[in-house]
């Protein structure tokens, strides 16, 4: 089994590719799960609902990365591409999303530092870089 550094990351989102500023990523995939449970059960039971994905991370600030997301709350989904390891037959995953939260965190004794959501909306692809 091979690993990783996620040092070879790389996302991009509305077409920038942003990652020499991005340090840590998350794409997170989660299925609704529905309560089927009825009166005078003992054990709750359920049905798998819909798949939902999001995206969350956080980046060092730069005039670059804070325009591409200032941009962004238009209320139009912008694709993404994130390759984990961004080398040839790798997996990428690619598709729309939503920007929910934008942030910029300044600190006395530390780096401003930005932190940012998506939703994805629709499917997402995973192929191989």
């Amino acid at each position: 089994m091979a690993f990783i550094s996620g040092k070879d990351s790389f996302f991009s989102v509305d077409g920038t590719d942003i990652s020499s500023y991005v340090n840590q990523l998350s794409l997170s995939r989660d299925v609704n799960t529905l309560e089927t449970t009825s009166f005078g059960s003992d054990q709750a039971t359920f049905v798998v609902g819909i798949e939902g994905l999001s995206i969350s991370g956080s980046a060092t600030f730069d005039a670059t990365a804070d325009g591409v997301f200032a941009g962004l709350f238009d209320g139009s989904s912008v694709a993404f591409d994130y390759r984990p390891d961004n080398t040839s037959s790798q997996p990428k995953y690619t598709g729309n999303a939503f920007v929910t939260n934008y942030s910029i965190d300044s600190s006395a004794g530390d780096l401003v530092s930005i932190s940012f959501s998506l939703i994805v909306t629709g499917a997402v692809t995973r192929g191989t870089v």
